[in-house]
């Protein structure tokens, strides 16, 4: 991205937190660590992965965890 010739604010980066981060702090921590890897200022728009309990993915009606509502 940095070498194609094109400016950064012509260029819509995606990237997504990963299912197991589901606090605020480890979600923070996460985006801090991929915006290092991809040596970015920003990111235009972060994925949340899975937004339930990643063990317990579809296996029960209450699986919203008061971590996923977290912000």
């Amino acid at each position: 991205m940095r070498t194609c010739g094109i400016s950064r604010d012509q260029i819509f980066v995606t990237s997504k937190v990963a299912a197991e981060n589901k606090t605020y702090e480890s979600a923070s921590n996460s985006i801090n660590e991929t915006l290092r890897k991809m040596k970015l200022d920003y990111i235009d728009m972060m994925i949340i992965h899975s937004p339930q309990p990643w063990l317990d993915v579809n296996q029960f009606d209450n699986r919203y965890f008061e971590e996923n509502r977290q912000y």
